[in-house]
């Protein structure tokens, strides 16, 4: 019965997000579906291209997510996220049985869709962790997670989405286009897909805030309210969270933040091991990955260095779009040092992907590229970056 309530509350949450409805599933994989790394996502419809490179946009995303807000894992070990994208019929994804189902229309490289299903994703975990902490509570008496704290914290994941939305804060403040702290808290519905300017706002105000409290660990605390029944309102934010004295001086703090904007530069020149080892990982694919898309077994992962060896099989342009939009993702943003080395995979991979060969060869190319990129760790080795 517990169960019953908490997904159908989760379905209630995330359907309100507007476009994106995602499911909660016991059940296993079949064919015309992907399964992700983690096993935690089962992804049906579209190309296999598409399945492949959401899984894995998923995964990494929910990583993201539980990093950030601090959040050890809140489903059960046989749950799966399931998604399911416009195109091939999957009978795995039948609407008749039961469970309910995350529904996204994903145009290839088109970003725009790829942020709604991170956002959509950002409201899963948050409603999950509303309702799997208000067991013996009424549906009528959680409240729902106000449409800011989401928006704001799927564009935290990646560090271009930050820098962009400061890019976007800093030229409204500008042009005379600010928002108060408070009208951005009082943002309870889903924001529209379609008004980046306050996707942008939720943003950075979520950024502001967790580095006032130094670490987002206030969404639990947040959370925690809902769950309660009350509101989480610009006093509350700024007595609790903030520690001001009330919401005049959260204003007073946040306008001089806002107005500096403008002055903040993101970025490093210099990056460190963990982003290194982010890229090395990027290059290989899992196995159950690999079998699934391949359809015949391995017994190892597959490396860059596989693709590109076998780059006449069917499977090997997936696989070099898994690779590229997982180094993609590691790379927006990222310092110009790494972009640097980590570019010149994505030009082996893209290679692979238009079926073309550059002018010397990308056998040598990606020799190339992981002497460069040992270059580089022994640089940070002996800078002692973590």
């Amino acid at each position: 019965m517990l169960r019953c309530l908490l997904v159908w509350l989760t379905y209630c949450g995330v359907a309100w997000a507007g476009g994106v409805d995602i499911s909660l599933s016991g059940r296993g994989v079949t064919v015309g579906t992907v399964l992700s790394t983690s096993r935690r996502f089962l992804v049906g419809g579209a190309s296999a291209e598409d399945r492949v490179r959401v899984a894995a946009l998923a995964d990494d995303a929910l990583q993201r997510i539980r990093r950030v807000i601090g959040l050890k894992s809140i489903f059960g070990r046989e749950e799966r996220i399931v998604i399911e994208l416009p195109g091939e019929v999957c009978g795995a994804l039948d609407g008749s049985k039961p469970g309910l189902q995350m529904q996204a229309h994903l145009e290839e490289g088109n970003a725009a869709d790829e942020n709604e299903i991170i956002e959509g994703l950002s409201r899963l975990v948050l409603e999950r962790l509303i309702t799997a902490s208000s067991s013996g509570r009424r549906a009528d008496q959680v409240r729902r997670v106000p449409g800011w704290v989401v928006a704001g914290l799927a564009r935290n994941l990646y560090p271009a989405t930050r820098l962009r939305d400061v890019e976007v804060v800093s030229r409204a403040w500008r042009n005379g286009d600010g928002m108060a702290l408070g009208e951005i808290i009082a943002l309870n519905d889903a924001v529209p897909a379609g008004d980046g300017l306050k996707k942008s706002f939720c943003g950075v105000a979520f950024a502001w805030i967790s580095r006032k409290t130094q670490g987002g660990a206030w969404v639990m605390e947040a959370a925690e309210r809902l769950v309660g029944g009350e509101g989480i309102g610009p006093e509350w934010f700024a007595r609790r969270i903030l520690g001001f004295d009330d919401a005049c001086g959260m204003e007073e703090a946040w306008e001089l933040f806002e107005g500096g904007c403008g002055r903040l530069r993101v970025g490093r020149g210099y990056c460190t091991r963990s982003e290194i080892n982010e890229v090395k990982g990027c290059l290989m694919v899992d196995r159950l990955v690999f079998e699934n898309i391949a359809g015949h077994k391995t017994s190892a992962p597959v490396r860059i260095e596989d693709v590109v060896r076998n780059r006449e099989e069917k499977w090997a342009r997936t696989m070099a779009a898994y690779m590229l939009l997982r180094l993609e993702m590691v790379l927006a943003g990222a310092p110009s040092e790494l972009g640097e080395v980590g570019s010149r995979f994505a030009a082996v991979l893209n290679d692979v992907i238009a079926g073309r060969v550059g002018h010397i060869s990308d056998e040598v190319m990606l020799r190339e590229a992981r002497a460069r990129l040992r270059v580089l760790e022994r640089a940070v080795a002996r800078r002692g970056a973590p």
